[in-house]
């Protein structure tokens, strides 16, 4: 979950479907924990899945146990402030699916998170992602494989209009699905849907006050969905964006956005149903580094970035690295 914070959230039980959200943090210092816990809002909360997508990123067992890279010992055997909880991690190449709610006519933002979204293979911060794992009594399933880019909604009908609830975010999702707009149709689990919502739509459970974004997981027909809100920085710019004089790609909200999208997406990844990896406060590993940047230089336009995907630089947060105790940073190298 990530957000900055204009409320105190350290005792405040924000209600999603085993959602989390990037935190608001208050005049640029990370705002506090908050709880996990779980909305009844009617909306059908997947039961942990185990199956953990099988044939990519496994170790096997043999006759003396685990067989395990030195590196991988290491992550599996040194505490490193996050814990595993036995829950579904997305390992096999999860798709992106971005859906674009709302009045985008004439903004670059789409095209900037397109590029974003099929360029994810470029990624050095994914190697990050290799330090979890889940498992099960024979093998274990370490996350290996950097999503993908699956397609592309637009969603220009305001059917929900411009006050979302959470259960509109979950029906624009499933919309979109069963008219045929995104993923042919059908329900991937292997994927991460993101509702990216215009700046003149809000989310009434919290947008600008609890978060700028979160995950979850939900039930749509025989199949589980995971996906994620994105609210446009735009709303609250000193709330949900790192101010900057230029912006990378010279458009705040998509660079807002590209922060809070690969926030969840390494979130989603290794928390697919809020049931995996969280630490003794709830928080993900994402969150652990919310609204830090690590080593930083200037891009080519003269604004502050981090890392370049594609042919586009990015500022985004750092996440939690798995391993040698754990830290924050923008990328893994096993055994060093």
């Amino acid at each position: 979950m990530l957000s900055k914070s204009l409320v105190c959230l350290a005792s405040l039980a924000l209600l999603f479907v085993s959602a989390q959200a990037l935190v608001i943090q208050h005049n640029g210092v990370p705002g506090g924990d908050r709880v996990r816990a779980f909305k009844q809002h009617g909306i059908a909360v997947d039961a942990p899945e185990h199956d953990h997508f099988r044939g990519k990123g496994v170790v096997s067992v043999n006759g003396t146990g685990f067989v395990l890279s030195s590196d991988q010992q290491g992550i599996v055997g040194t505490a490193s402030g996050i814990l595993y909880h036995g829950g579904t991690v997305l390992n096999n190449s999860p798709a992106i699916y971005l859906i674009f709610y709302g009045n985008w006519a004439g903004s670059t933002t789409p095209q900037i998170l397109i590029d974003l979204a099929s360029n994810q293979n470029s990624a050095t911060y994914h190697s990050i992602l290799q330090t979890y794992y889940s498992k099960t009594a024979t093998n274990f399933y370490f996350v290996t494989n950097p999503p993908r880019y699956g397609g592309v909604a637009y969603d220009t009908s305001y059917a929900y209009g411009t006050s979302l609830t959470d259960q509109n975010i979950l029906d624009i999702v499933s919309y979109n699905i069963k008219n045929g707009a995104i993923s042919g149709g059908r329900v991937v689990s292997n994927a991460l849907y993101f509702v990216v919502t215009s700046a003149d739509v809000t989310a009434t459970s919290g947008m600008c006050t609890k978060y700028c974004g979160w995950h979850t997981s939900a039930v749509i027909g025989n199949g589980v969905v995971r996906y994620s809100y994105l609210g446009s920085p735009m709303r609250c710019p000193n709330s949900c964006s790192k101010a900057q004089n230029v912006y990378p790609n010279d458009n705040r909200e998509a660079d807002g956005i590209a922060n809070i999208l690969m926030h969840e997406l390494v979130e989603s990844m290794s928390d697919a149903d809020v049931d995996a990896w969280y630490d003794g406060t709830y928080s993900e590993n994402a969150d652990k580094c919310a609204w830090t940047f690590g080593t930083t230089y200037t891009a080519p336009n003269g604004a502050t970035a981090n890392m370049k995907i594609g042919n586009r630089h990015f500022l985004v947060q750092q996440n939690w690295v798995n391993a040698k105790g754990g830290y924050c940073g923008l990328t893994y190298t096993p055994g060093q």
